[in-house]
C-alpha cells in the first residue's frame, strides 16, 4: 500500500494558559498509508482529530484542519519524516508559551 507524507495546518483552536484562553494554530507533518491520495487525506484528517483529543485544545466554530501539502513517498525512500507540533499564535508568529 502506498505511503504518503503530509504537512497539516490547524487554525483557530483555543488553548488555556496561565494568562487565560488564547487562540492558537499549528503545523505538523505526518505519514500514513492509504490506497490513494484521496483516501490518505481522509485518513490524515481522522488521525489528527484523534491526536488532538489528547492535547489541551478546544475546537471553536471556526476551527479548521487543512492538508497543505501531500506527497507520495517513493518505495524505499526514508527521507520523509514526521514532526512534532509547531504552534503559532493568532498573529501567525511562533507560540513561545
Amino acid at each position: 500500500m502506498p505511503r504518503f507524507w503530509a504537512m497539516i495546518r490547524g487554525d483557530q483552536f483555543r488553548v488555556t494558559r496561565e494568562t487565560g484562553e488564547q487562540e492558537t494554530g499549528f503545523y505538523v507533518c505526518r505519514i500514513t498509508e492509504a490506497a490513494d491520495q484521496q483516501a490518505a487525506v481522509l485518513r490524515l484528517h481522522d488521525e489528527i482529530a484523534q491526536e488532538l483529543k489528547t492535547l489541551p485544545f478546544k475546537e471553536t466554530p471556526g476551527s479548521l484542519i487543512e492538508i497543505e501539502e501531500i506527497e507520495t513517498i517513493p518505495t524505499g525512500n526514508e527521507d520523509f519524516k514526521e514532526t512534532g507540533f509547531i504552534f503559532f499564535n493568532d498573529q501567525g508568529l511562533p507560540d513561545q508559551n
